[in-house]
């Protein structure tokens, strides 16, 4: 094995250990502060997560922040993937997937439909679809990374 191999390696399980404390949280009961701060902070990051799409997503066209980057289905979609990320991420013993992913689906729905009424601002199904779509991704990729990091491998 070569140098460069074993740097690699070494970096890799450096990594991965430090996602399993950061991720997984191995303990069962959740018994050590770094736990409970840890999921505290996750689950503080999913409400600011959820607020801030409501917010975007119902003020008047003229406020509307826009990244000038990428279309405006793309930022649904980017939007709801960090979305669906968090949102796995910090219910992931208390929420099935589906529930989760469906739930996000409606939010979505809602938020398009609710546009009607905010100035300048009206629903888009390509809108809808981005964000349904970001959404399942961020939480099939979340559930992989916790299954993953879980299993060791």
């Amino acid at each position: 094995m070569s140098s460069v191999s074993r740097k690699l390696d070494t970096l890799r399980n450096k990594a991965k250990s430090f996602l399993g404390t950061m991720i997984d949280l191995s303990t069962s009961d959740g018994s050590t502060f770094h736990n409970h701060a840890v999921q505290r902070l996750l689950i503080v990051a999913t409400v600011a997560a959820y607020l801030t799409i409501v917010a975007v997503s119902l003020c008047p066209a003229e406020y509307r922040p826009k990244t000038g980057l990428i279309p405006g289905p793309m930022e649904h979609l980017f939007a709801y993937l960090v979305l669906g990320l968090l949102a796995a991420w910090s219910t992931r013993r208390r929420l099935r997937p589906l529930w989760l992913a469906a739930f996000n689906a409606i939010l979505a729905g809602g938020l398009e439909l609710l546009q009607n009424f905010s100035p300048g601002r009206g629903p888009s199904v390509l809108d809808f679809s981005a964000s349904a779509v970001g959404s399942a991704i961020g939480i099939a990729v979340m559930i992989m990374v916790l299954r993953g990091l879980r299993q060791g491998t």
